[in-house]
């Protein structure tokens, strides 16, 4: 009884980093690409240095920036 508890845990731990590994994998490229394009497009900006428009700067872009 306690074996198979074990094996079945061992399994989903197994299954679960398998699973975070294939998203990581297929999410990386868009992922690191966008980043690095935002990066370099926005160096430059004041809301570079603030992390907390940072991160809401992908929902939400500053007045100052505007749509090129």
């Amino acid at each position: 009884m306690d074996e198979s508890v074990v094996e079945r845990s061992y399994w989903a731990l197994l299954g679960v980093m398998a699973s975070s590994a294939i998203f990581n994998h297929v999410f990386q490229k868009r992922g690191i690409s966008h980043q690095r394009l935002f990066f370099f497009s926005h160096q430059s900006s004041p809301y570079r240095r603030n992390p907390l428009r940072s991160t809401r700067r992908f929902t939400q872009p500053p007045p100052s920036l505007g749509f090129r």
